[in-house]
Order: structure tokens, then C-alpha cells, then sequence
């Protein structure tokens, strides 16, 4: 069995300071603060109260305490995330593609199919893909299915890739896109829903 190595309360009560967190609120009682967490964490705060990860690091996984409520969880707890707009997605993903460098795909250069779409379609088409697209990029990663295997996330990918105007996999958004902190967390998530 996989436990988690943790300090006992009283060592970790002793060791967290209070800090001011710019953009974060208490889940439980909604304070915006001042948090608990451990300064021997790899972070800093800056001046607006922002807080700096190591390149590469995730970071929203370490340990984070209201001090108003009591209430601990993890730090992207505390976090109020938005709603990312479909073209906001697509440029972000239009940015990956174009830092890969030429594409041996045949076809990769098409024009996107949302581009001979009645503008209305486009638009429908596009908040349907990011409706689904967040759950089952969550899914994918909790429960990978085998290279044969079908899932949703796989037809989403290539739907999107054709309205879009790219080719690539599954996959290859999840490498690309998903660092192991952030796949422990969607596991855990799945692992909690599912009561196990």
C-alpha cells in the first residue's frame, strides 16, 4: 500500500507560517486569508502576493491551511480557477503545435475546418469540445486506456483537431500538457469519486 509520508499535527502546526495569498479563498469559509503553509515548501511569495514555483513544478499540490476555519487541503484548493474560452484553448494549443517545428503528418498544415463553418456552427461546435474536453482530459489521465482502447478523449482530440486544423494524439496533448503532479491529482480525484 502507497501511503503518503506526513508530519504528525503538532510538528506540522509548528512549522507552517501565515502568509497573504493573492487570488486564493478558503473553500470551506471563504476568507481570503492570511494561509497556513510550510516554508520549507519550494515556493516564494512575491511582493502582490502571488506565489513562484520552480520551473517545471507544479506546485498547487502542496499543503495549505485556513487559519480563519481550520480547514486543510491542498493549495489548488484554495485556488478560484476560471473558465478558459474555447479560442483562448485553441491559441494555447496553436502556440504548443507551432514550438514543435515542421511536421512530418501529411495534412498537419490544413486549414481548420471551423473556417468553412457557418459562424454560429463554429461557435456551437467549439463550447461543446471545451465542455467535454476538461472531464475527459481528467479521465484519460486517471484511467489511461491501452494504445487500442477507445475513449472519448481520443475522438475529442481528433474532432478538435479537425476543427482546429492540426493533427496529433491523445497522448500527446497528455505528455505535453500534464506534468505527474497533475496526473497524481486527477488519480486522486478519481480514486475519491469513486470511494476507494
Amino acid at each position: 500500500m502507497n501511503r503518503e509520508k506526513r508530519k504528525s499535527p503538532a510538528k506540522e502546526a509548528s512549522t507552517k507560517q501565515t502568509y497573504r495569498l493573492a487570488g486564493k479563498l478558503c473553500p470551506r469559509c471563504h476568507s481570503a486569508g492570511p494561509f497556513l503553509l510550510d516554508p520549507s515548501d519550494d515556493f516564494i511569495v512575491v511582493a502582490d502576493g502571488s506565489l513562484e514555483f520552480p520551473p517545471g513544478e507544479w506546485g498547487l499540490d502542496i499543503d495549505c491551511d485556513c487559519a480563519a476555519c481550520g480547514f486543510a487541503g491542498r493549495l489548488e484548493d484554495f485556488c478560484e480557477w476560471v473558465e478558459v474560452t474555447g479560442e483562448e484553448r485553441a491559441t494555447v494549443l496553436r502556440v504548443f503545435l507551432e514550438s514543435r517545428g515542421p511536421r512530418p503528418v501529411d495534412g498537419f498544415n490544413r486549414p481548420p475546418a471551423k473556417e468553412s463553418l457557418p459562424e454560429t456552427v463554429a461557435r456551437a461546435i467549439e463550447e461543446i469540445l471545451w465542455h467535454y474536453w476538461e472531464a475527459e482530459h481528467e479521465n484519460f489521465i486517471a484511467d489511461e486506456p491501452g494504445p487500442d482502447e477507445e475513449h472519448i478523449f481520443r475522438h475529442l482530440v481528433a474532432v478538435d483537431g479537425w476543427f482546429e486544423g492540426y493533427e496529433v494524439s491523445a497522448e500527446q496533448i497528455v505528455a505535453e500538457f500534464t506534468d505527474e503532479d497533475l496526473r497524481d491529482a486527477a488519480r486522486r480525484r478519481a480514486r475519491r469519486f469513486r470511494g476507494e
